[in-house]
């Protein structure tokens, strides 16, 4: 966690030597603005300001001006945590699940676009997106996972689409602006309870 909550942290440049970054470790910088890696990093590179894993492809960081690019495996754990000014954010296709905490604290951020690739929204995903307004659950997905949406307090509409398995305890705890819920016949459990 070497530099969470780098509340002045505006730009991170990355040189070439450097061989190990977890996203942890920029979690809640939330005044970031660019990420630059050094072109003969052998690890590392950046694109459309996200912080990427060249054998992976997996994304470390972004911020607020990122544009996740094609080609993006996954996205790790706390990438864009904290972001202020992130106010719209669309996954590729391809991406199978949005990871614990990967957008938790974004309090500007109004609209997602989750691909229907995507199987699991794991635990605290969006927790705290007091913007977020609206959100489309995909067909495939297995799991949302407690605490997925938690205190999100702009959330009128949720749409779970059919197919969709699994609505975890405290999916959406706290989200007090929202009315009402359509849970299709797909769904098999809600908060660890079966449905017959």
């Amino acid at each position: 966690c070497a530099f969470s909550d780098c509340d002045g942290l505006t730009s991170i440049s990355i040189p070439k030597g450097v061989t190990l970054i977890e996203g942890v470790n920029f979690a809640f910088c939330s005044r970031l603005e660019s990420i630059n890696v050094d072109s003969d990093n052998e690890v590392y590179f950046s694109e459309n300001n996200c912080l990427i894993e060249k054998n992976t492809g997996k994304l470390i960081r972004g911020c607020k001006d990122s544009r996740i690019p094609e080609g993006v495996s996954s996205i790790d754990r706390y990438a864009f945590s904290g972001c202020k000014g992130l106010e719209t954010i669309e996954i590729p296709n391809g991406i199978n699940k949005i990871c614990m905490y990967v957008f938790e604290g974004c309090t500007d951020l109004k609209s997602v676009n989750l691909p229907n690739s995507i199987l699991y929204i794991r635990g605290s995903a969006f927790k705290d997106c007091t913007a977020l307004e609206s959100i489309v659950i995909p067909c495939n997905v297995r799991d949302v996972e407690k605490s997925a949406f938690a205190n999100c307090s702009s959330l009128k509409s949720v749409t779970i689409e059919d197919g969709v398995a699994n609505l975890k305890e405290g999916a959406f705890d706290n989200c007090t602006a929202l009315k009402e819920i359509f849970i299709p016949k797909s769904v098999k459990s809600v908060g660890g309870e079966l449905l017959l």
